[in-house]
């Protein structure tokens, strides 16, 4: 049983760069045809590049293994934690931030802040509650699942939402500058 553990785990390990690959990039292209803006879909899907990369840090300094339905993990996420960044930097675009104070800014971003908060807890309490089933693999999914959501949520706010306000302060800088 041990060796096909082995050859099981070596088969996903090979197989995750794959499905990373693929997915990211067909969310990537509808992205930028929808945007029309590689810097909007950089900014979109960064929450979802950096949760990928936290549940990878997790995984590891957990020892928690690849597995086949794990595995499923990752393009699941790319699809549901792209959605934290859509709402923010589709709010900010339509509220066209430029000219505003901290305060009204945040004001613009508030709905959509809510958005992400409602959809990223509730997508965590649904997969966090398989952490408590009695299959191994099955709770591997729901940890990889609810980590990957919450570190997603947490870059939409700390890492998007800030870089926004960083371009459009650098954008009425150079208006001001050129009048």
């Amino acid at each position: 049983m041990s060796v096909l553990n082995y050859d099981t785990e070596l088969t996903v390990r090979r197989e995750l760069p794959r499905v990373l690959i693929v997915s990211g990039a067909l969310v990537m292209i509808y992205m930028i045809a929808h945007y029309r803006s590689v810097i909007d879909c950089t900014l979109a899907t960064l929450p979802a590049i950096f949760g990928i990369v936290c549940l990878l840090a997790y995984m590891r300094l957990s020892g928690q293994r690849l597995n086949m339905i794990n595995l499923v993990a990752f393009p699941l996420l790319i699809g549901i934690d792209v959605d934290y960044g859509i709402f923010v930097v589709s709010a900010a675009r339509r509220g066209a931030l430029r000219g505003l104070s901290d305060e009204q800014i945040a004001e613009k971003l508030a709905p959509a802040s809510s958005a992400v908060i409602l959809c990223a807890a509730t997508t965590f309490i649904g997969f966090g509650t398989l952490v408590f089933t009695s299959v191994p693999a099955v709770r591997s999914l729901g940890a990889a699942v609810s980590v990957g959501v919450a570190t997603c949520a947490a870059a939409t706010f700390l890492l998007v939402a800030p870089t926004l306000v960083w371009l459009t302060r650098r954008a009425e800088r150079k208006e001001a500058a050129t009048a």
